[in-house]
């Protein structure tokens, strides 16, 4: 199996990188002191390499009613400049990815994740018969690198020499550089706010030199982000949510228009909302456990099962195992003592509110 590399991975080795493999991808874990990278983001901002992320371009002039069709959430309401979070579903309405879609005047651009990129390419040009569209992978043509804490908005905008005040989430702005579009979007990845910018892939290591070589910006592994995206309760595809799942049963609300018409498993969507047939979501559970429960374990209320752990960490913040969980509506009421089996041994937990407030 090919083995893929960001086009920043001789520098980050340079600077400390202990790299993991995930989904194809050798990503860097950390760079020596996870802890210290989550406190850098928590605090200030942190760099984040992100060129393993699935990004797609979207070209024709049926492109805005094409997607609209294909995913979940609006399309043709966005103006270049605006971006929306969507899934791709099966028309049984289970997740095939979920997206992030950006809106400019001559085309759109996706973000799917790595796991999912080759079937969001497959589904999307299966279904184009008489649609003037084309779709195009453009992941090794573009890097993503992001920086994600409260002072994300002041350093982007220093190092691109212009200003993001008052832009909304997905909201994105358009530099000219070296001949090439480079885009900054308000993206947080981490609950604590945070700009991404996407650039061709052989400017991003200057960038990248450039911001982890001051004092100020600490580069930032996919450990420490497992954790602030857990603590955030931010689901991952691929992780925390696959095909089995609706995106309604993920708290994907917002990826999601209930007025927009047909679209792939539009009549599942609307038939559990309107008809009430969800009964269960996504929530949190703190343990009192040595280590996280693994993905799957099973959760208990008084002996009955209750839901299942999809992804859990020992969170920096409360010093214990956090866990994202899917569990019964019933029993997603902050304070509600459940059991988790971890290993060999059942272990007892919390429901807690989601994201996790200080």
């Amino acid at each position: 199996m090919a083995i893929y590399r960001s086009p920043l991975h001789e520098v980050e080795a340079a600077g400390g990188a202990r790299f993991g493999q995930y989904h194809s991808w050798d990503i860097a874990e950390d760079y020596g002191d996870p802890r210290r990278e989550y406190d850098a983001v928590r605090a200030g901002a942190g760099a984040l390499d992100l060129s393993h992320v699935g990004k797609v371009r979207v070209l024709g002039r049926d492109r805005v009613r094409y997607l609209h069709n294909m995913v979940s959430n609006d399309i043709k309401k966005l103006v270049p400049g605006q971006g929306c979070y969507a899934a791709l579903l099966t028309h049984q309405g289970r997740m095939e990815s979920d997206l992030y879609v950006y809106a400019f005047a001559d085309e759109l651009w996706l973000e799917c994740p790595a796991v999912a990129k080759a079937h969001v390419l497959e589904t999307l040009n299966k279904y184009i018969v008489a649609d003037v569209v084309t779709i195009e992978d453009m992941t090794d043509k573009l890097a993503i690198l992001s920086l994600q804490g409260p002072c994300s908005r002041r350093k982007m905008a220093d190092c691109l020499g212009i200003p993001l005040d008052g832009q909304d989430l997905l909201q994105h702005s358009m530099v000219e550089r070296s001949q090439a579009r480079w885009v900054a979007v308000r993206r947080d990845r981490t609950g604590c706010d945070g700009y991404d910018l996407w650039l061709p892939r052989e400017n991003a290591a200057s960038i990248w030199r450039q911001w982890v070589e001051s004092e100020d910006i600490a580069p930032v592994g996919y450990q420490a982000l497992n954790w602030l995206r857990t603590e955030a309760g931010i689901p991952w595809f691929g992780v925390d949510m696959d095909d089995s799942r609706l995106p309604m049963e993920m708290g994907l609300d917002s990826a999601i228009s209930l007025t927009k018409g047909c679209y792939r498993g539009q009549e599942i969507v609307a038939r559990v909302t309107y008809r009430g047939h969800l009964d269960r979501r996504l929530g949190g559970i703190v343990l009192d456990a040595p280590e996280p429960p693994p993905n799957g374990a099973d959760v208990r209320r008084q002996g009955a099962r209750i839901g299942e752990v999809t992804s859990a960490v020992i969170s920096p913040r409360l010093g214990r195992p956090l866990a994202l969980a899917i569990l019964k509506l019933d029993f997603l009421k902050p304070g509600t003592a459940v059991d988790v089996r971890c290993g060999e041994s059942i272990r007892p937990g919390e429901v807690v509110a989601m994201p996790l407030c200080d």
